[in-house]
């Protein structure tokens, strides 16, 4: 049970720091390039602090006190179609900026972890960009997201373009019995 006030979560700064996902990234992924496991100030301001335009300006800046809290610029305008990959995808609106139903949380969290933030935010904020960090995951741009995945629907890795399927196909690991 999680008995930690928002208020103290600077208690949890060095697991922010060096986490543990991106150790396992590297030692489950060693064809990517190695993302960085320690001095992750990134994974700090995102959750933690909020960010900061390079100008100073707050987009989702909260204030020095670390607090895992979930943030919101309502000054961003809705969008009328949305990216499953939030602000990754430079859908400003998306997450880290809030939560919308449509926001894949866990393919954005993974490629922060992995240093994929894209290269809007890499432009914007001077966030890492390794390629092909940038595209781990499993969110397809042609896919329908507003259903959910058939038993078939495919895995992207960055080791291989080949698509990895449930249902024994091209590319599966799996053992129909």
């Amino acid at each position: 049970m999680d008995a930690s006030s928002p208020r103290d979560d600077g208690q949890f700064l060095s697991y922010y720091r060096s986490p543990e996902l991106a150790s396992l990234v590297n030692l489950l992924y060693p064809v990517l390039p190695p993302t960085m496991t320690n001095e992750r100030d990134d994974l700090v301001a995102v959750p933690l602090t909020g960010v900061k335009l390079p100008d100073g300006t707050p987009f989702t800046f909260t204030g020095d006190r670390k607090a895992d809290l979930l943030r919101l610029n309502t000054a961003v305008a809705p969008t009328a179609s949305p990216d499953p990959l939030g602000v990754l995808a430079g859908d400003l609106q998306g997450f880290p900026n809030g939560r919308r139903l449509v926001d894949d949380v866990t393919d954005i969290e993974i490629r922060a972890v992995a240093c994929g933030y894209g290269s809007g935010l890499q432009a914007l904020l001077g966030l890492c960009n390794l390629t092909p960090n940038n595209l781990v995951g499993d969110v397809d741009a042609n896919e329908n997201t507003s259903r959910p995945p058939s038993r078939t629907s495919r895995l992207r890795t960055a080791a291989t373009s080949t698509p990895v399927t449930s249902s024994g196909g091209e590319g599966s690991t799996c053992d129909e019995r």
